[in-house]
């Protein structure tokens, strides 16, 4: 719940705010200083739509939860520390995890630690142990996802966040985007609309490997393990945004919407303990 004063940062909100700002008619520091963070999904999101917006990034360090900011920022900068950044608050009882994508390949645990944390913090949230490893195992084929596709792995980000009856990870990164990706294909060379594009990348054997590669299966795991949860997903890439929402999200069921464009991809999955939802 926002403050008085301030709002809070949805995806709906940060669509507007960017949607002013790439029209000129919004200049950033008169809004970040309203802004409550407290979902990771739009603060990466923002995050990689400021890439491209040199003065609208100088200004995040005007959002009220700066230490929340800084640790996104210190993961992205610390790719040769190798090593994640914790937040962890013990008055609400949540607790967050930033590592940069280039980590996963360097030597050491520190993948393998993230993964952990984030299992647990899953479990923390109110999912069960095989919904808990579910969602990491999905976090872990869309971050591989980074590797093999964004041509851009060195700034990629992976987060979760746990609270009591919620879970959330995103990844994102600021590489070709899925329609360039699956252009890079001629199976796929006549695709033109980044709509299209995202909803086909969801779909099992879609990859820029072409049809029948026996690639493109990542997010099926995803799916699979939302089945018995409440969610909202939202996939970024390029100006088209998809989202899914509600109980044992299907993509039969997703919507796109075109966005202020962002180059590179992110998604975002918010997941509750259905029976949890239903007693609300």
């Amino acid at each position: 719940m926002a403050k008085s004063g301030m709002q809070d940062l949805t995806f709906q909100l940060l669509d507007d705010l960017m949607l002013g700002v790439q029209r000129r008619r919004l200049a950033a520091e008169s809004f970040l200083p309203s802004l409550n963070v407290s979902d990771l999904g739009p603060l990466v999101e923002l995050f990689l739509y400021a890439r491209s917006n040199e003065p609208l990034i100088s200004t995040l360090e005007d959002l009220p939860q700066y230490r929340r900011v800084l640790a996104l920022n210190e993961a992205l900068e610390s790719n040769r520390l190798g090593r994640p950044v914790y937040i962890e608050d013990n008055q609400t009882g949540r607790s967050v995890g930033f590592l940069a994508t280039a980590h996963r390949s360097q030597p050491g645990r520190a993948w393998d630690d993230f993964c952990v944390k984030a299992r647990i913090a899953a479990g923390h949230a109110g999912l069960a142990a095989t919904e808990a490893r579910a969602l990491v195992g999905a976090m872990v084929e869309i971050e591989e996802n980074v590797h093999l596709h964004s041509q851009r792995v060195e700034d990629g980000i992976v987060g979760f966040s746990s609270s009591p009856a919620r879970f959330e990870f995103v990844v994102g990164d600021s590489g070709i985007g899925i329609l360039n990706s699956l252009r890079s294909h001629p199976d796929y060379v006549e695709l033109h609309d980044g709509g299209e594009a995202l909803r086909m990348a969801l779909q099992n054997g879609t990859s820029r490997y072409g049809k029948n590669s026996g690639n493109g299966l990542g997010f099926n795991a995803l799916f699979v393990g939302l089945a018995a949860l409440n969610a909202e997903l939202r996939f970024r890439s390029g100006d088209h945004a998809l989202t899914i929402s509600g109980a044992g999200p299907r993509l039969v069921s997703a919507t796109t919407w075109q966005r202020p464009s962002v180059q590179g991809f992110m998604a975002s999955v918010v997941c509750k303990p259905l029976q949890q939802t239903l007693l609300h």
